[in-house]
C-alpha cells in the first residue's frame, strides 16, 4: 500500500520547480543524499543534467572532509546529513551531539576555507520549536519559543547559531531553512505515516487500531514538495532563515483515518494520548512572501 500523493495536497503557492537552466553551469555540493530529502535533490539534478557531486562518506571524519573540499569549487552547497530518527538519537546521544553539531562546524568550515561565493543550505527542523496546544494553536513563526525537551531539536538549534555566527564574520550567503513534517512513498519507520501504514497492512479487518498522541496537529507536505522550496531557495541564493511547511494542520487521528481508507478494511481507530497533544504548524509568511514574489 501506498500513499497518494494528492493525501498531502500541495500549497498552492508552492509551485513545482522547473527553472533547472538556472543551474547550468554550477557545480552543487551534497550531503545526506542517500536520506529522503537529499535523495529526491540528488536525483532531480541529475536527470536535468546538473553537475551535482555528493559527499561519500561520514561528516564526522575530518580528515576525509579536508580532502574531499579541497577537490572540489562548488557554487552551491546543500546539508541534509544528520541523525533524526528519535530512536537512534535517543540510543547513542554523543553520537547525535557529533554527527548534528560538529559535523556541521566542520563542514561550514571548510566552505569558509576552501570555498568562493558558494551559497550554503542548512536543513533544520520544526523541532527546534516548543510545540503549541491543541487548545490554543498558533501557528509558529521564526521568532517562536525554542524547544526545551527535544535531544534532535537542541542540536539542530546549536547548529543554527554555529551556522548565525561562522557565515556572518565570514559574509557566506547561508539559508537556514526549518521543515516542518514531510512524508515519501520510500520513507520508513519510526516515523510517523510509515508506522500507521505497516500497522494498517498486518492488522486483521474489523480490528481495533491505537493511535497514540491522535490528537496531535502536525504540518506534512509530501517530499518532492518540500525539495520544490529548496530549489526555488537555491535558484535565487535566499539568505536567512525561513519555515518550510504548508502552514495547515493535519490531525494524526485524520491522517489514520485516510490510511485504513485505503486499506478497505474496516478498522475502528482509537486514539490513546500518552503525552499531552500539541500542535506544530508553520507560520509561512516569510516563504509566501519569497515564493510569490
Amino acid at each position: 500500500m501506498k500513499i497518494p500523493l494528492k493525501f498531502f495536497k500541495r500549497p498552492s503557492f508552492i509551485q513545482n520547480f522547473q527553472d533547472y537552466e538556472c543551474f547550468k553551469g554550477k557545480h552543487i555540493g551534497l550531503t545526506g543524499h542517500r536520506g529522503i530529502l537529499g535523495s529526491i535533490l540528488y536525483s532531480k539534478l541529475k536527470e536535468y543534467g546538473i553537475k551535482v557531486t555528493p559527499y561519500p562518506n561520514d561528516i564526522n571524519n575530518h580528515h576525509d572532509l579536508i580532502e574531499w573540499f579541497s577537490q572540489y569549487q562548488f557554487t552551491h552547497f546543500l546539508h541534509f546529513a544528520a541523525i533524526v530518527a528519535i530512536d537512534k538519537v535517543e540510543k547513542d546521544i554523543f553520537k547525535t551531539y557529533e554527527t548534528n553539531v560538529i559535523g556541521t562546524y566542520n563542514i561550514c568550515k571548510q566552505i569558509v576555507k576552501t570555498q568562493s561565493n558558494c551559497w550554503f543550505f542548512f536543513s533544520s527542523t520544526s523541532h527546534i520549536y516548543q510545540p503549541t496546544s491543541i487548545k490554543n494553536i498558533k501557528n509558529l513563526s521564526i521568532d517562536s519559543p525554542k524547544a526545551l525537551n527535544s535531544i534532535y531539536g537542541e542540536t539542530k538549534l546549536a547548529s543554527e547559531k554555529l551556522i548565525k555566527l561562522i557565515f556572518r564574520n565570514y559574509s557566506t550567503d547561508a539559508c537556514i531553512g526549518r521543515i516542518f513534517s514531510f512524508t515519501s512513498p520510500t520513507q520508513k519507520e519510526p516515523f510517523l505515516v510509515p508506522t500507521i501504514m505497516r500497522r494498517v497492512e498486518e492488522i486483521t479487518n474489523n480490528a481495533k487500531l491505537e493511535v497514540n498522541n491522535g490528537d496531535s496537529i502536525r504540518d506534512f507536505m509530501s517530499a518532492e514538495v518540500v525539495i520544490d522550496c529548496i530549489l526555488h531557495l537555491a535558484s535565487k541564493r535566499f539568505c536567512g532563515t525561513l519555515n518550510i511547511g504548508s502552514g495547515e494542520g493535519k490531525n494524526v487521528f485524520k491522517i489514520a483515518q485516510e490510511i485504513v481508507k485505503l486499506s478497505n478494511k474496516n478498522i475502528k481507530i482509537d486514539v490513546c494520548n500518552s503525552n499531552t497533544p500539541n500542535a506544530y504548524i508553520a507560520d509561512v509568511k516569510e516563504l509566501k512572501k519569497f515564493l510569490l514574489s
